[in-house]
């Protein structure tokens, strides 16, 4: 019991820092951490000249592309629907 209990102990220090990390980039990838960076009184201006809710729409469908759980052959459609109004 002793072997199997440090053999876990040993499985969880290993997969911990990855699970970590995705964990990170999942929550990078969400459309309210998308929200909260946009709404912070120091996000940049664009240099191209994009207003802020072109600059949203434009990533929302980004992050809607690298969260989609469609084959990327598939969810490429997301991308090349894009237009500026």
């Amino acid at each position: 019991m002793k072997k199997l209990t440090n053999l876990l102990a040993w499985l969880m220090a290993l997969a911990l820092p990855f699970l970590l990390g995705f964990m990170s980039i999942r929550l990078m990838i969400s459309p309210a951490f998308l929200k909260w960076e946009y709404e912070k009184p120091d996000f940049p201006p664009d240099q191209y000249g994009f207003t802020q809710e072109q600059r949203f729409e434009l990533a929302s469908v980004a992050i809607e592309f690298l969260a989609s759980p469609e084959r990327p052959e598939e969810a490429i459609r997301l991308l090349e629907e894009q237009t500026l109004n």
